[in-house]
């Protein structure tokens, strides 16, 4: 599964018009071996260039549902503690193991500011194995 979006987003809530950035995501999943891969690329830019927007304050953090440990544990061990750095481009991707049986979790990235201020989120399709397993 490859998915693409546009998304929008302020490096400054106090001045949104100035510091508005077009964050292109491609997302998705890659199933293999008793699992899968989950992925997330980004490039962002001034909506308007020569614009106050900087893509360097901004970082994205994963908000994965309660009983989404498996997610927790795979990004932090497998990415980072807490959060990547939006940049000008960049991206992530993590591995779930599983069993035969998977559980639709409702997972997002959010985007936020230097004092963790929510700017923007974007929810992604992820599983976690049914089983139970860790």
């Amino acid at each position: 599964m490859n998915e693409a979006t546009r998304l929008y987003v302020p490096s400054n809530l106090a001045d949104p018009t100035n510091s508005m950035l077009a964050v292109d995501i491609s997302y998705g999943i890659k199933p293999g071996g008793n699992g899968y891969t989950s992925y997330f690329g980004f490039t962002a830019n001034p909506v308007v260039p020569g614009s106050k927007a900087n893509a360097e304050e901004i970082r994205v953090r994963p908000k994965f549902s309660a009983g989404a440990d498996t997610l927790y544990a795979a990004f932090r061990e497998q990415v980072t503690k807490d959060y990547v750095s939006l940049g000008k481009s960049g991206g992530f991707q993590f591995s779930v193991a599983g069993s035969a049986q998977w559980n639709v979790q409702p997972a997002f990235y959010e985007f936020v500011d230097k004092d963790n201020k929510v700017l923007s989120s974007f929810s992604v399709p992820l599983f976690t194995p049914a089983d139970g397993h860790k």
